[in-house]
């Protein structure tokens, strides 16, 4: 059974490549406790359908899909993303 998860937070690395800003998500559980996760396990997590991700921004929620990069990189982004607007890398940093 797939749970959907809320992504809250990010740790970002300091790059230009918007492919590979990204080095770890996260949230909160309804009990409060924070989770996290790095890259590799969220994009394999939800490869294997163990979670759906999402976000809500705007007072909206968005999926998040695993992609790949022209090089090749699996990542994540939230399916509402364009070339000018990024959710997740919008999220704030862990507390």
């Amino acid at each position: 059974m797939t749970l959907s998860v809320q992504i809250h937070y990010v740790n970002k690395v300091p790059r230009t490549d918007i492919h590979h800003s990204i080095k770890s998500v996260g949230g909160r559980n309804p009990d409060g406790k924070i989770w996290k996760l790095d890259l590799a396990n969220a994009v394999a997590k939800a490869l294997d359908a163990t979670y759906r991700f999402y976000v809500s921004t705007g007072g909206k929620s968005v999926w998040v899909s695993v992609v790949k990069s022209a090089s090749g990189h699996l990542y994540l982004k939230t399916d509402a993303d364009s070339l000018n607007v990024n959710n997740l890398l919008s999220l704030p940093e862990f507390p």
